[in-house]
């Protein structure tokens, strides 16, 4: 314990008051956003916070409301909605993504000035106290929330420590994605002065198709059988997303038929769908008049009268 002290400046017998002001004035002195380009501050700062916890772990003593200096600010979350093609989400794969977010600006590291100070209404702490009876800790409106103000204010970014800029992720689309999944990449959202990028929440449409109808998990389309076939039954080859299957169709197949194929739909992470074949008669585009006298014959016959 008594490590802890000599790090503060302290003596073990130090008042929980002598402790506090120790650690709000080393803490500013070392905070990361203020000494950006000392590479052992950042080690310095957690050391001191490691010192404080303890030492107030040790005298059982609470700070109510007091603010965790290892607390790093989070930019905001972005939500897009992404459009995919129904071959896109069947098989899935990378696909870059084009978004703009809010950089950290290079100009002044994310800071939105030069030559900092300390801000004169927090003492450099980033928050006041306020409250009746118990106090609560609000970030500083004076300086942000930063502890610091700078003479000079960043030209490039007007201050805010962020610029506009154009970001490309690679995004993994999982194979047979539902439209009700989200996807999530973190840091690489918006950035926020003194902390670090947001995530973005990826959403899904799926376009519609010419061919495939996309109900849940299964897919529905129409396959054209000659009229002939239908009647006379026989193996007929459909093509799929997959490639090519061979389904058989039955002797007097009704136009209303449907087919299943298990497992031809989306097979994901969400489960697994099937693939529905409705049947739609094919007509010839024209009869020679061989043809179209033996249909004579067959109208005339009793199976084919209505």
């Amino acid at each position: 314990m008594d490590k802890y002290y000599k790090v503060l400046g302290l003596t073990p017998n130090a008042t929980k008051e002598e402790v506090k002001k120790a650690y709000r004035r080393l803490s500013k002195k070392f905070h990361p956003d203020v000494n950006q380009n000392d590479p052992k501050a950042e080690e310095k700062f957690k050391e001191i916070s490691e010192a404080y916890e303890n030492i107030t772990k040790g005298k059982k003593e609470k700070i109510v409301n007091e603010p965790d200096f290892n607390f790093v600010r989070k930019g905001r979350d972005k939500k897009l909605i992404v459009e995919l093609t129904l071959e896109e989400a069947y098989f899935g794969g990378i696909k870059p993504i084009n978004f703009m977010v809010k950089d950290k600006c290079q100009t002044c590291g994310g800071l939105g000035g030069h030559n900092p100070t300390t801000c004169n209404q927090c003492n450099g702490q980033g928050f006041v106290m306020a409250g009746q009876g118990v106090n609560v800790a609000f970030p500083c409106m004076n300086c942000g929330g930063s502890g610091v103000l700078f003479s000079q204010m960043c030209n490039n970014c007007s201050g805010q420590g962020t610029v506009n800029k154009k970001e490309t992720v690679n995004i993994q689309i999982p194979k047979g994605l539902s439209k009700d999944e989200v996807l999530i990449e973190e840091g690489v959202g918006d950035y926020v002065r003194g902390g670090k990028k947001g995530n973005v929440y990826f959403f899904f449409e799926i376009k519609p198709h010419n061919t495939y109808k996309l109900e849940g998990l299964n897919l529905i389309r129409k396959i054209k059988v000659p009229i002939l076939k239908l009647m006379l039954g026989g193996d007929f080859n459909v093509t799929t997303l997959d490639g090519e299957v061979k389904i058989k169709i039955p002797k007097l197949c009704q136009i209303d038929k449907k087919f299943r194929l298990k497992g031809k739909g989306f097979n994901g992470k969400m489960g697994s769908g099937d693939l529905m074949l409705e049947v739609e008669p094919l007509m010839p585009k024209e009869l020679n008049k061989e043809e179209e006298s033996k249909i004579l014959e067959l109208h005339n016959s009793e199976n084919f009268k209505v």
